[in-house]
């Protein structure tokens, strides 16, 4: 999907994308998550698409090859 995003200039926010989740967990589990969603057939390609950082506390963004977006921004 992000291949075909980069690829074709979409920003894969803006595409329907149904049946998806994503979850923060503690760095400590991620693993074992990630391990249990592999479990499941529907979770076969779960992935760590991302973490928290301590800077910035209370805004969310999004670090693309492109460039930055405040998802408060974008999503409002």
């Amino acid at each position: 999907m992000q291949s075909v995003c980069d690829i074709l200039g979409y920003d894969p926010l803006y595409l329907a994308n149904e049946g998806k989740v994503v979850l923060v967990v503690d760095p400590s589990v991620t693993d074992e998550v990630l391990s249990i969603l592999r479990g499941f057939e529907e979770g076969k390609e779960a992935v760590l698409i991302g973490k928290t950082l301590d800077k910035n506390i209370g805004k969310v963004g999004l670090q693309t090859v492109i460039r930055y977006n405040s998802l408060n921004e974008l999503l409002s």
